[in-house]
């Protein structure tokens, strides 16, 4: 609303001006026979004033156009990775979650490279997102549980708990985005 005040007051002093300094030169030169060439060397220049004007505001509404798409942007890419993040945690939940003692060596590589994939996109996300804390939570209560998968090859009772609360915790952020 400000700035519709502010570009309507700037205007209207813009176009008095315009036809105060018209009027003046009108009162000046009307018994010249060369009015008529001084008055369009003046309308020329005005014009030319307002053509540079109007590619300034231009140039500033495809500034414009420009952030908000860059904003529109990086809020999908969020949720892209929102996404991402909560099919790495099902995989996990499901690979580990029922009666898991063991792993092959195969299986356990491509668990941990979820798990980092979900470390490295919980990081990014938490560095942007108005939900910081609750996602940098997630992340802290899943790092211990990916460095002792990553020794050992096995999620013990207590990390498989940490996975189901970060699961939930997860989905809670997603609904509130």
């Amino acid at each position: 609303m400000k700035y519709r005040f502010s570009s309507t007051i700037t205007g209207s002093l813009v176009a008095a001006l315009c036809l105060i300094a018209f009027g003046w030169l009108m009162g000046k030169q009307t018994d010249s026979t060369s009015f008529v060439i001084i008055a369009f060397q003046w309308l020329v220049d005005i014009g030319t004033i307002l053509a540079g004007f109007g590619t300034l505001c231009a140039a500033y509404v495809g500034y414009l156009a420009l952030s908000a798409w860059k904003v529109q942007s990086k809020g999908q890419s969020s949720i892209v990775r929102l996404l991402e993040c909560q099919e790495a945690l099902a995989v996990l939940c499901v690979e580990v979650l029922p009666a898991t003692t063991s792993l092959p060596l195969e299986k356990k590589y491509e668990l941990y490279s979820l798990f980092e994939r979900l470390l490295v996109n919980l990081a990014v996300l938490s560095r942007t997102s108005a939900h910081k804390n609750e996602l940098q939570g997630i992340r802290q209560s899943l790092l211990v549980t990916s460095y002792r998968f990553r020794d050992s090859g096995v999620i013990w009772p207590d990390d498989k708990e940490k996975l189901k609360a970060a699961e939930e915790q997860l989905i809670r952020v997603i609904e509130h985005w």
